[in-house]
């Protein structure tokens, strides 16, 4: 895939071990939340297990990193739910700048195209599937926009928070 409004300074490209310091430590609050909420592990943990995580069964790592003017400010992907499944994990976790508007923020140029990472997510997959906690009302929107289903909040994870299952099947 390409990058996404180079003119605009936005830019996806794969993921690599030197993004994740830059995204963690600049985590937005909500993200920070949910990760520690879901599995008690800090915002670096996170994207680090995201990562590992995200390697096709031919090696290849499916996850990406948006860069604004060069700096990671989002990571996202998807792994495999198990070795035997048919089901993806999607997951993105970001600093406050991927939801920021305006003429020189990343929400518009990056939702533009976010169908076409959603369908490489998608490509071996049956469904796609994972959890959002109930608070983090920006990934809720997106989720939804695009066009992910929800089942109603329920206790998820380490501290049985309220979290809601969200899912699309290919």
């Amino acid at each position: 895939m390409s990058p996404v409004y180079p003119s605009l300074g936005v830019e996806v490209l794969p993921a690599r071990p030197e993004h994740l310091v830059p995204v963690a430590e600049r985590m937005r609050p909500e993200d920070a939340l949910e990760v520690r909420l879901a599995s008690g592990h800090e915002p670096l943990q996170a994207l680090e297990a995201s990562l590992a995580v995200s390697r096709d069964l031919r090696g290849e790592v499916r996850a990406w990193t948006i860069l604004h003017h060069g700096r990671p400010e989002a990571l996202f992907g998807v792994g495999r739910a198990s070795l035997l499944s048919d089901v993806g994990v999607p997951w993105m976790l970001g600093t406050e700048e991927i939801s920021r508007g305006g003429a020189d923020g990343l929400a518009i140029p990056f939702a533009r195209h976010c169908a076409a990472y959603v369908a490489e997510m998608e490509r071996g997959f049956a469904r796609l599937e994972n959890y959002v906690h109930t608070d983090n009302r920006f990934s809720i929107r997106w989720l939804k926009w695009l066009g992910f289903s929800f089942d109603p909040p329920a206790p998820y994870g380490l501290h049985r928070a309220l979290f809601r299952r969200f899912w699309k099947d290919v």
